[in-house]
């Protein structure tokens, strides 16, 4: 039976249904959260990819995720905060307002809200200590904020990989990235929504040809960060009964 690897070496997905389709859902995706990403040429992942790691799919997954996000720094890429008032570099109530006023505009882990006060000018002992002040209110809690942002990503069928840099994106820490990237796994989530995802395209690729299905079928999955062991099984249940 031919690898999945072999045909996507040998068959190109270049066609229209990447032109237009996958624009507007790129757009749509980028409105979610803030949520700044793009996606790679899928031919060019593919191909490339697997001609040059002799077919290790594993690799490729590590290194040439279809889901990439845009090189980017949480504080060059936008405009720079305005800077407080040296006075109140120090000034702990001034700067726990500060830090409540980026909460009601979003929802932030400690990390990303820490390097948001800092950048604005406010002593990094400050801003700790405001930090761990709201962390004890339950204002800031790492894991529920990467639980939501984990719930955010399964609405949009998105896998583990792509979930993964989303919250490396939003500054959770590594070890709540990887617990809680471990109970979605326990939970099935990321399964679900390849299955998810299997069932849409079963239905709206379902008049075409069985290699144009498979060819749209595992650029999709990949695009959305799902691993190519879980696609198998969709691919054969959803598109081969």
């Amino acid at each position: 039976m031919i690898s999945v690897e072999s045909f996507l070496r040998n068959h190109k997905p270049v066609d229209s249904y990447y032109s237009a389709e996958n624009e507007c859902e790129k757009a749509e995706e980028s409105e979610v959260n803030g949520c700044d990403l793009t996606t790679v040429g899928v031919s060019d992942a593919y191909d490339t990819s697997f001609d040059s790691l002799d077919n290790n799919h594993e690799d490729y997954c590590e290194e040439n995720s279809s889901y990439a996000f845009k090189k980017y720094n949480s504080f060059n890429s936008r405009k720079a905060a305005k800077k407080v008032d040296a006075k109140k570099a120090s000034d702990f109530d001034d700067c726990r307002e500060s830090a409540l006023r980026m909460l009601d505009y979003s929802a932030r882990s400690s990390d990303d809200l820490k390097n948001r006060l800092i950048n604005k000018g406010y002593k990094e002992n400050i801003v700790e200590s405001v930090i761990i002040r709201l962390e004890e209110l339950y204002l800031v809690d790492d894991e529920q904020y990467a639980r939501s942002v984990i719930r955010s990503c399964v609405s949009r069928l998105l896998g583990e990989r792509a979930t993964r840099l989303e919250l490396q994106k939003k500054g959770v820490s590594s070890t709540v990235v990887c617990s809680t990237l471990q109970e979605a796994r326990e939970d099935g989530v990321f399964e679900e929504a390849a299955w998810e995802l299997g069932r849409k395209l079963s239905l709206k690729l379902k008049s075409l040809e069985d290699n144009v299905k498979r060819r749209r079928f595992f650029s999709a999955g990949a695009r959305k960060g799902h691993d190519l062991s879980t696609l198998n099984e969709v691919y054969y249940a959803l598109f081969k009964s």
